[in-house]
């Protein structure tokens, strides 16, 4: 090979048209390194292999470079020993001048094109190409599911399934904004700050923060919801249930005796406030207990953004409050009112 190029250079210096051979075979060898990564990358896609296409692009692309720069090389040295003092010579200088100049622009094409790959490269490597992949679809399924469910009138699964969507969000967020963390580390010790390169990974490591964050807080937004235990039966009967809320009150010494007055402050009261408010109307009677804990259980969950110790805390606490109560002990019907509620307290 090494011949071959030798030959090759001394073409390039004899006239104008031996210098049209040899570029002519400089380019041909430039042009199949191209052609041969394009043919494997567009296989390898084909058969679904994302991560092996974009490293055949990548390493494809590199051998194409190296491949212009052995032709730049060779226009250069080409230069430097040609004779300018011939007509030939003189021709042949302005010839190859002009060879060199569009090489050089074809190289820093090839350099730009590399550089992208480059970049996808890392991106399928680092294992970010999958964390989208497996968000896109877990964000897909979640909504059709959310959609079926409500669908159903299943409000409650349904809520319960778009929060745990959030939560996933979120993990998946946390490992991509590591991962990018560790780009921008790694960049930072081994380049330049000022680096194109490093503002474009600083900026992706904010941009994935925002993403982190704006995650977060919809989760906490979420947890506001109002519990709403499952009623049915008489539903329009709006009757303070002022036992219960009488009960609830005294509760808020309890959860500050158990869980510190700071839990307090941070949004306990906005807690009972919601149980209060929501917990009105008439449970249908035979409405199991059990299944008035579970709403609130799922309530206090969502609350705790899954601490299931404090939410079993809560719980328990206010389990004890409400085996207090008779909740329906019987209807009555007079002439003055469709329904009387009697209520009794152990």
């Amino acid at each position: 090979m090494a011949q071959v190029y030798n030959e090759m250079g001394t073409n390039l210096t004899l006239d104008v048209s031996s210098a049209q051979k040899s570029i002519r075979e400089l380019t041909a060898d430039v042009k199949n390194s191209n052609n041969e990564w394009k043919i494997q990358e567009s296989q390898l896609k084909a058969s679904g292999d994302a991560a092996e296409a974009s490293k055949a692009r990548y390493d494809g692309l590199r051998s194409t470079l190296d491949a212009q720069k052995t032709k730049i090389d060779s226009l250069k040295q080409a230069l430097e020993n040609n004779n300018t003092e011939t007509k030939k010579g003189q021709d042949l200088q302005v010839y190859l001048t002009n060879e060199l100049a569009k090489s050089e622009r074809q190289y820093a094409s090839y350099q730009g094109q590399l550089d992208k790959a480059t970049q996808s490269y890392k991106y399928q490597e680092s294992g970010l190409a999958e964390l989208n992949k497996e968000l896109k679809h877990g964000t897909d399924m979640t909504d059709a599911r959310v959609k079926a469910l409500e669908a159903e009138g299943k409000s409650e699964e349904a809520n319960k399934l778009k929060i745990q969507g959030l939560k996933d969000t979120q993990e998946n967020y946390t490992k991509q904004l590591k991962i990018q963390q560790d780009e921008l580390k790694s960049l930072s010790e081994t380049g330049d700050k000022s680096s194109d390169s490093y503002k474009r990974q600083a900026l992706r490591v904010e941009q994935m923060g925002a993403k982190l964050a704006e995650t977060t807080r919809d989760i906490k937004n979420f947890n506001k919801t109002d519990i709403k235990p499952e009623v049915s039966g008489i539903s329009k009967v709006r009757q303070q249930l002022h036992d219960l809320d009488d009960a609830l009150e005294g509760t808020r010494s309890h959860f500050k005796q158990y869980l510190g007055a700071n839990l307090i402050a941070a949004g306990i009261n906005n807690a009972f406030s919601s149980i209060k408010n929501h917990i009105t109307g008439v449970f249908q009677a035979g409405v199991e207990y059990n299944k008035q804990i579970e709403s609130m259980r799922i309530g206090l969950d969502n609350f705790t953004n899954g601490n299931k110790e404090l939410s079993n805390q809560f719980t328990d606490i206010i389990q004890r409050i409400m085996k207090r109560l008779v909740f329906i002990k019987h209807f009555s019907f007079d002439k003055q009112k469709n329904l009387r509620l009697s209520w009794k307290k152990h």
